[in-house]
């Protein structure tokens, strides 16, 4: 049998997720027998869903790359280099991967069956569309059974859950670390965090958001804002921007003092803003028109202050039946005090503005959160359904080199595996 070492096994993952690759019948015999095997243990979730830890050897430096293919794309340039660069990426003997599976019935009575390494599809059933050439994984899959084999031999002896317990590197876990106890480890994270917000600033948001979640007691609606903010009768596009020059000046934007607050918004919001430039900004009516027109769609006129899918600020319009509102929104721990520092800019100048997230951000600046530890092969954004225990903002992977760290971290236990 031809197993496998990680390099291997990740240069397969890195191949294989997220592709429609058409395997030969042999690959999928294989598989067969696998979950065959896998039904020797009882299911820990929904569609027959089977999860272990397997480890799997380093290798050979061989198995890493070759060294002279290194050297004629320039990446090295002697061996001792091409021998760091393997240490470097593959420093431990034995490295752990999470295999999941899936399987269940479909309409057409077909079975549908899934693999996925660290969380990364690497197969699935045939009878999903796929494109090109039959390819044999036959080593892939050998080496996964052989696996899951040592696993089944491990719960037999009933060790298994007590080894991975024991034994699961920290850098494949789910924790929690308070704020404070982050900062402590990295001061000089909290000192850049603080490094363009004030004491009295953490003071003003103290206030402002204590204020908002009183109003907010009645309210059933997390994200609509109690008509005890105030509310503006009637609205301009000429309003918005500036409204939106409020919030770039208090952020120290440049130009704040030579373009107009229309010409500042379109400098830095995302552009995207559904023909609100074309509209008179004095009129109330063409607000109006514009604000409730249904055909309008895909645009983005209320990020304010551009970035990526959850790196950007936004000042959004809000209307209900006592008037235009405003909702200051951005939540990510880069741009947050950007945030905080426009809802407070809002807020002085007496808008009727909301803060999503208030509890939360505020939670942040005074250190009282938590931090969310995801596994290295999890990318840190979106994993708050990792944590149904706790609300939290900020997910990061663990600095394996930081052995100080490690006494801060409430670790989260891992789901034990028993035999069918």
């Amino acid at each position: 049998m031809n197993l496998l070492s990680a390099p291997q096994i990740d240069n397969y993952i890195n191949y294989l997720n997220h592709s429609k690759m058409r395997f030969d019948k042999n690959t999928w015999d294989l598989i067969n027998s696998m979950y065959e095997i896998l039904d020797k243990i009882k299911p820990c979730g929904e569609d027959n869903l089977h999860e272990l830890w397997i480890t799997i050897p380093r290798g050979n430096i061989s198995d890493y790359g070759n060294y002279e293919e290194f050297v004629q794309d320039e990446i090295v340039s002697n061996y001792k280099e091409f021998e760091t660069m393997w240490k470097r990426d593959y420093p431990n003997d034995i490295y752990w991967y999470k295999l999941s599976t899936i399987s269940f019935m479909q309409k057409d009575d077909k079975e549908f069956r899934a693999i996925f390494l660290n969380s990364k599809l690497i197969a699935q059933s045939p009878n999903i569309e796929t494109t090109g050439f039959e390819m044999n994984i036959s080593y892939l899959i050998e080496t996964i059974i052989h696996s899951v084999k040592y696993c089944l031999d491990k719960m037999e002896k009933e060790f298994y859950n007590d080894y991975v317990k024991n034994n699961l590197p920290f850098e494949n876990r789910y924790g929690t670390i308070k704020r404070s106890d982050f900062w402590k480890v990295y001061p000089d994270a909290k000192e850049d965090y603080f490094s363009n917000f004030s004491q009295s600033e953490i003071d003003e948001l103290k206030y402002f958001v204590s204020l908002q979640e009183n109003m907010q007691k009645d309210m059933k609606v997390k994200y609509r804002a109690s008509k005890l903010i105030g509310r503006i009768s009637k609205m301009t596009s000429g309003k918005f921007y500036y409204y939106c020059y409020l919030g770039y000046k208090a952020n120290n934007y440049p130009n704040c003092e030579t373009l107009t607050p229309k010409e500042l918004y379109y400098e830095n919001a995302d552009g995207r803003d559904d023909g609100l430039k074309d509209i008179d900004e004095n009129s109330f009516e063409e607000f109006d028109r514009w604000y409730n027109d249904q055909t309008r769609f895909g645009g983005h006129p209320w990020e304010v202050c551009r970035g990526g899918n959850s790196t950007h600020v936004s000042l959004y319009v809000m209307h209900d039946e006592y008037g235009y509102y405003f909702r200051v929104a951005g939540k990510s721990y880069n741009r947050s005090i950007e945030t905080i520092k426009f809802f407070l800019a809002l807020k002085k100048a007496d808008i009727p503005v909301f803060l999503s997230d208030a509890k939360e951000l505020l939670s942040r600046v005074l250190a009282t959160d938590r931090i969310g530890i995801v596994p290295h092969f999890i990318m840190p954004f979106y994993c708050e359904s990792c944590f149904p225990n706790d609300t939290i903002l900020d997910f990061i992977h663990l600095d394996v080199d930081n052995k100080e760290i490690l006494k801060y971290i409430d670790w989260q236990s891992e789901e034990e595996q028993y035999l069918a």
